[in-house]
């Protein structure tokens, strides 16, 4: 068990105490299973090469021959009068921290922490201006492990220059610049290792012009010296001390047990070690069923000053069925009641009639898939802002019409999103009603409009038919907040988006119209029990690079297109074609799922507006 308390070591502690034990026995995460992290990590690791290229005279500090070499090599180079250094590896104590950005001149130090966080300055001149904290907005959530970060790397740094004057920034992509360059996220090629350790390793190589770069780039420094408060720093010097006790005795802090053991990511056992950090936590209480960690709607429930929920786990009482009824009935549509007590279906047919009362041929059902990065795609484009590349739209014209399927996809390195509504105009044009599954399609559209107005390649007539598309609210029907209000299946649990439907409808309806509307596709299977198999478990793979890459979700999408795009695979034409039709594949699947839980709820509610 290591005894250093390095930096991320300290932010893990200070999410959970107990997990600071895990982590440096070496217990496995599941993590490592996360894609939405891994994207952002990789969306992370770009913007930290940009920066670095923004400092022309810095030196990189080499790590991979250890702590002990990088932190003599970061003393030596720090004897010098004015030197800037990436990756400075510092040590006090038992303390170490590795600095993205260390700036030296004379004996003033500036620490520039390096994230890929999204920051707007416009919108932080303007709280200024008003005596307000841009910071303060979304703090607890959002920036707070940010300063956490930075005050334990100026701890450590100011126990070693004690006599030192030391600032404290960030640097963020800017949402309130563009970039002018035309394939900037290209730039940025992303090269993956994989170490003996099994740790995954990204390198970014840089392919761009760096005269340009330093121009068109889209970060912004910010000095958050005065959100580094005294009690702040007081509280991090204190944990400080209390973990690193804890390394020093090898025990672990014993926290209380509470609803934010869900998110725990040390649920994961090996050969090495069959039992978990979150069993070891739990211990007999870890493995209950249906345990209350599953509840939907758990931490709306456990607001209430007398934290319930918690209460209840801290009396042992971690059973769903160990909740009073009076403090789960009636709330956020009775799901969470029905998913511990209601064993069968239940639907609402009044409420699902007079939700689509108003519906209108033909019946378009569409999906969107997007990607946003931090470093923007194309010219005139502001980070973390949408490419819309992909729709699906299974159109029925009229009652006992042929299903039809069109689709659209960008697999060119080019500006898309008004194309993307060019052909979507095409495909469901002024009538019928339009369906989806979330408001995420709706938002997406008003995106497009408003970034209509900033750049050119829009025409009128395209403008025109989006702005009476949007304002024309009856013809959008959102699937999602119909299975929230009308619908529950126990296979559902307390969830409703479209993963979990499908499934538990094509357990209720029977093989024989599934079956109609899943073999052409090869996604209908039926397991040795004669129940339909879900369709997005039989997307298959494909192999990138030695790499399987599985198309089921949408982060998996969006590193699809990354990959296809603006990674390793754009210059390989098989792989392309592979990547392009994995995603359509998946696209496909999620409006044909809307399809086949729309067919079930009419036939419940024995309506005649879907006869497929």
């Amino acid at each position: 068990m290591q005894s250093t308390l390095t930096k991320s070591d300290f932010l893990v502690a200070q999410e959970c105490s107990s997990k600071l034990y895990y982590k440096k026995l070496g217990m496995p995460t599941s993590d490592g299973q996360n894609d939405y992290l891994r994207l952002l990590a990789d969306g992370g690791f770009m913007v930290g090469k940009m920066a670095q290229l923004l400092y022309p005279d810095g030196i990189l500090i080499d790590t991979d021959c250890g702590h002990a070499a990088a932190i003599e090599a970061t003393k030596a180079l720090l004897e010098n009068e004015n030197i800037i250094l990436f990756e400075a590896t510092i040590k006090a104590g038992a303390k170490l921290a590795r600095v993205d950005i260390l700036e030296k001149k004379g004996n003033r130090f500036r620490i520039v922490e390096v994230k890929s966080k999204s920051y707007d300055s416009n919108l932080h001149a303007s709280k200024k201006a008003e005596g307000d904290n841009y910071f303060k907005t979304g703090w607890k959530d959002k920036w707070e492990p940010v300063f956490n970060d930075v005050a334990f790397q100026k701890l450590v740094l100011a126990e070693l220059y004690p006599e030192a004057e030391i600032e404290a920034w960030l640097m963020m992509p800017d949402k309130s610049k563009t970039t002018d360059i035309e394939g900037l996220a290209s730039w940025f090629e992303l090269q993956e290792t994989v170490e003996q350790d099994g740790f995954r390793k990204l390198i970014v190589n840089f392919t761009g012009e760096i005269d340009r770069l330093h121009t068109g780039h889209i970060l912004t420094e910010v000095c958050i010296d005065s959100c580094l408060t005294p009690e702040m720093t007081k509280d991090v010097f204190n944990k400080a001390v209390l973990f690193e006790k804890a390394l020093f005795e090898r025990k672990r802090i014993i926290e209380p047990l509470t609803i934010a053991c869900s998110k725990c990511d040390y649920t994961v056992k090996n050969a090495k070690f069959p039992q978990s950090g979150y069993e070891q936590c739990w211990n007999e209480f870890a493995n209950k069923q249906p345990h209350i960690l599953e509840l939907a709607q758990l931490g709306n429930f456990n607001r209430a000053k007398s934290k319930p929920m918690d209460t209840l786990i801290q009396e042992g009482r971690v059973l769903q069925t160990d909740i009073p009824v009076e403090l789960i009935e009636g709330k956020y549509n009775n799901r969470p009641y029905y998913q511990v007590y209601q064993k069968e279906e239940v639907f609402e047919r009044d409420g699902f009639v007079n939700a689509t009362s108003c519906i209108a041929y033909p019946l378009h059902f569409i999906d969107f898939e997007t990607s946003q990065m931090a470093i923007p795609y194309h010219a005139g484009m502001h980070t973390y802002e949408k490419v819309c590349f992909q729709w699906s739209c299974h159109t029925i014209e009229y009652p006992g019409a042929k299903l039809t399927h069109t689709e659209w996809i960008n697999t060119d390195t080019i500006y898309p999103n008004f194309e993307f509504v060019e052909a979507l105009r095409a495909c469901i044009g002024d009538e019928g009603t339009v369906l989806v599954w979330s408001a995420f399609e709706e938002s997406t559209l008003k995106a497009i409009r408003r970034s209509m107005d900033k750049r050119v390649g829009a025409s009128e007539d395209l403008k025109s038919w989006l702005d009476a598309f949007l304002q024309n609210r009856g013809r959008i029907l959102d699937l999602h907040e119909l299975a929230k209000l009308h619908y529950f299946h126990p296979g559902m649990g307390g969830r409703t988006s479209i993963k979990v439907t499908l499934p538990a409808v094509l357990e209720a309806m029977g093989t024989e119209k599934a079956k109609a509307l899943l073999e052409d596709h090869c996604l209908f299977v039926q397991n040795s029990d004669g129940d339909v198999v879900n369709p997005y478990s039989l997307l298959p793979a494909i192999v990138i690079n030695g790499e399987a890459i599985t198309v089921k979700e949408g982060t998996e999408a969006m590193r699809a297109y990354q990959h296809m795009l603006y990674g390793t695979c754009k210059n390989n034409p098989n792989e392309k074609e592979a990547l392009k039709n994995a995603l359509l594949r998946y696209c496909h699947l999620d409006t044909l799922a809307m399809v086949l839980i729309w067919e079930y709820w009419c036939k419940s509610a024995e309506s005649d507006k879907l006869i497929v």
